[in-house]
């Protein structure tokens, strides 16, 4: 799990959630929490981008090819219990077999939640712009 432990600046507090462009984050690996969501949109970045900000994500494995759609999933909750999910979806190893690409090379993730609002804040949170993230409809 990734925590932050973030001087929020503009109120002059110490938290345990994580701050940036005043997102108040925590990654949770807590797959518990991602009951509910579901595809809202896309995002592209490198997944040492997506490490980087939010931590070694969960490791999905399946008993045989093809047996999992994912490989790999981060599970992010804000502090006003939204919840995120970023994960990559039928192009990996455990779908395609020795066809699939490596986690470390795939840039193309999608990312779940309860409103299509977690798109964009994920986004912000690994420094892309709000724009040039595609949101289901």
């Amino acid at each position: 799990m990734k925590q932050g432990v973030i001087k929020d600046i503009s109120s002059n507090r110490v938290n345990n959630w994580a701050t940036t462009s005043n997102i108040h984050w925590e990654s949770t690996g807590n797959f518990g929490q991602a009951v509910g969501t579901s595809l809202q949109g896309y995002i592209s970045a490198k997944f040492s981008t997506l490490g980087f900000t939010f931590g070694k994500p969960t490791q999905i494995e399946g008993d045989y090819e093809g047996d999992q759609k994912s490989d790999v999933t981060w599970v992010i909750t804000f502090s006003d219990n939204e919840v995120a999910t970023i994960y990559n979806y039928k192009n990996g190893k455990n779908y395609l077999g020795n066809e699939g690409q490596n986690t470390t090379s795939i840039t193309e993730w999608n990312v779940g939640g309860t409103s299509p609002q977690v798109v964009k804040r994920v986004a912000t949170l690994v420094g892309l712009p709000s724009d040039s993230v595609n949101v289901r409809s």
